[in-house]
């Protein structure tokens, strides 16, 4: 449910999940190879942060850092530094972002792991996004895609490694590169039901193809991703939605003036 942004279903099957933490024993943990605490209140604050519920993710995120810091696993450490980036790119408190984002990639430089690196990249280009620096996102972003196709590790990253793409080829105005970049985020959302990172990639798309003077799609795009948000709950999309409608329609209405004065004048 993390990954497929059903947030609400989410929370309810990690509220059973952090309920039955003390039923596992020590074979069965040694067994499944990684701190499951850990990774539960990680996927906690992803689904708070999403719900916009900011207050309650910062009683969970002291604690996922000290439990990592009686780890060795990397990943584990990454996720300690990769909450404070969600909960910046959710809430915009900006905070330490950069000083997390480099903890990450260091975690990756020192395990060498495919997976860390992506990881690493792809929360590189989240803090880069978070503090406006749009090229360097976009660096980032394709570092993390050029080893994910490599590796075909970490391929759940995929739709929202393409949508950070469009968002900050967007901000950069390269309109086509947004354009393909959306289409193919959208196309890998579907097909792994992220359905945050479509809503996040309809909205880029919608924008890009204002932007480019062809609008016609863009009111069934944007309606797709209200559908999305309501479907999700992931009510901190929906100041992005709403700017996009607005710039959408201010595009329909200079679109529609020329013609409009044309017709006057016949």
């Amino acid at each position: 449910c993390a990954w497929s942004g059903l947030l609400r279903e989410g929370m309810a099957a990690n509220d059973a999940a952090l309920a039955g933490l003390a039923d596992i024993d020590d074979f069965d943990r040694e067994f499944i190879g990684f701190d499951v605490d850990q990774w539960a209140h990680g996927i906690r604050v992803r689904l708070l942060n999403r719900l916009g519920r900011f207050d309650d993710t910062l009683q969970y995120l002291a604690r996922i850092s000290e439990r990592a810091s009686a780890r060795v696993d990397p990943v584990m450490k990454q996720i300690a530094h990769h909450v404070y980036i969600d909960l910046a790119w959710c809430s915009g408190r900006k905070g330490f972002v950069a000083e997390h984002a480099e903890h990450v990639l260091q975690i990756a430089e020192a395990s060498r792991s495919s997976y860390t690196r992506i990881f690493a990249y792809s929360s590189c280009g989240i803090a880069s996004l978070v503090l406006g620096d749009h090229a360097q996102a976009r660096s980032a972003f394709n570092e993390a895609l050029t080893h994910l196709r490599q590796s075909r590790a970490a391929i759940e990253f995929e739709p929202e490694v393409l949508a950070g793409l469009a968002e900050c080829s967007l901000a950069l105005g390269l309109l086509d590169e947004a354009t393909n970049q959306a289409e193919l985020a959208i196309n890998a959302a579907t097909h792994q039901s992220n359905r945050i990172a479509e809503c996040r990639s309809l909205i880029a798309l919608a924008n890009a193809l204002a932007q480019r003077g062809q609008p016609a799609r863009t009111p069934r795009l944007l309606q797709r991703a209200e559908d999305l948000i309501d479907i999700t709950g992931a009510c901190v999309l929906r100041p992005r939605l709403d700017a996009a409608r607005e710039n959408c329609l201010r595009t329909l209405a200079a679109d529609a003036a020329p013609r409009s004065a044309a017709g006057a004048h016949q």
